[in-house]
C-alpha cells in the first residue's frame, strides 16, 4: 500500500505544529495509511501535531490499534470518534462481515474546516 501527500500550502501546514487537529474520513482508519502518511510527511517538514482526533462513519479495530500505537511512539495523542466499528477487512482493505460500506465520503464535506476550499 502506498500513499501520496501533496501539500496545498506548506506555510499553512506550519500552523498545526504542536496543535490538536481533526482528521475526517469515511472509514478511518481502515489501514491507517492516509492519516499516518499525513503525520510522516508533516514530520519531514519539521511539523508535528500534539493530538489527532479521527472522525469517521466507521472504523476498524485493527486500524485503530495500529494507528494509535504508531502515534504514541511519535508522542502524539489520539482519539477516535465513529458511528460503527468493524473487525474484518478483505485483501483490498474493504470492510467485510456484518457491516457494509458504501461511498458516503460526500457527507464528510460538511465537517471540513470553513477555510478549506474544494
Amino acid at each position: 500500500m502506498s500513499v501520496t501527500v501533496q501539500w496545498r500550502d506548506r506555510e499553512k501546514l506550519k500552523t498545526i505544529d504542536g496543535q490538536e487537529i481533526l482528521l475526517s474520513d469515511f472509514v478511518n482508519p481502515a489501514s491507517g495509511s492516509s492519516g499516518l502518511a499525513l503525520v510522516v510527511a508533516a514530520k519531514e517538514l519539521g511539523v508535528k501535531p500534539i493530538q489527532i482526533n479521527h472522525r469517521s462513519i466507521s472504523c476498524t479495530r485493527q486500524g485503530v490499534i495500529f494507528v494509535r500505537k504508531a502515534l504514541q511512539e511519535w508522542g502524539i495523542s489520539s482519539t477516535f470518534y465513529s458511528v460503527g466499528e468493524c473487525d474484518e477487512l478483505n485483501e483490498m482493505y474493504y470492510l467485510t462481515g456484518g457491516r457494509a460500506v458504501a461511498d458516503a465520503g460526500h457527507v464528510l464535506r460538511h465537517f471540513l474546516p470553513k477555510w478549506y476550499i474544494m
